[in-house]
């Protein structure tokens, strides 16, 4: 069986922590916090917002440990740099190590370099007609801030815009919902109520 503070720089580097770092400093004492058993059942994983996210792999451990929350929270406070620390959460859920997700994010990212390349909009300069511009200044009127009254008409101008660029890009009206679609496509409004 290997020991902790041996196997901690492994962790450190799997998991793409630095030493330097708040999560960091907590690992590296942790097992003088909660004793070298419980260091190995019980391993932080994520600092966030004032909230220290331990990995546990047993549900009955998280159990036993909430038990101790308040006493671990109180050793860990005598140490300067975790003075921030509000409150200790478990999980059952393993971490991802770090190379995992970057995997995950390099395929979503293929994907949706993949789906830009199948579809694009054409940023054409569109003008909204003065009938529509008419009409959306009618429509806010009824609004009595005059703040909001600029940035509703904004936001209309925006939407019109937006409506305007996608029927210039081929883009069609629904029959049924007046809801536009993508070339090609049905509308997903219809098909979601046809079903």
């Amino acid at each position: 069986m290997k020991r902790l503070n041996s196997s901690l720089p492994a962790f450190l580097k799997k998991y793409a922590l630095k030493e330097g770092s708040l999560l960091g400093q907590i690992q590296a004492v942790w097992p003088s916090i909660v004793g070298d058993y419980l260091a190995t059942q019980l391993q932080p994983i994520q600092f966030q917002q004032g909230i220290l996210l331990c990995y546990s792999p047993s549900s009955a451990l998280m159990q036993e440990v909430t038990y101790l929350e308040g006493q671990i929270l109180t050793k860990l406070k005598t140490y300067p740099w975790a003075r921030e620390i509000r409150a200790l959460r478990l999980t059952v859920q393993a971490p991802v190590p770090v190379a995992q997700q970057q995997q995950g994010q390099e395929r979503m990212r293929d994907a949706l370099t993949e789906r830009s390349k199948s579809f694009h909009l054409e940023a054409k300069p569109v003008r909204v007609s003065l009938r529509t511009e008419q009409a959306m200044q009618a429509a806010v009127q009824v609004i009595g801030d005059n703040e909001a009254q600029k940035r509703v008409l904004r936001f209309f101008r925006a939407v019109e815009k937006r409506r305007q660029t996608l029927l210039a890009n081929d883009w069609k009206a629904c029959p049924v919902c007046g809801n536009l679609t993508e070339p090609g496509m049905r509308c997903l409004q219809c098909q979601k109520k046809s079903l």
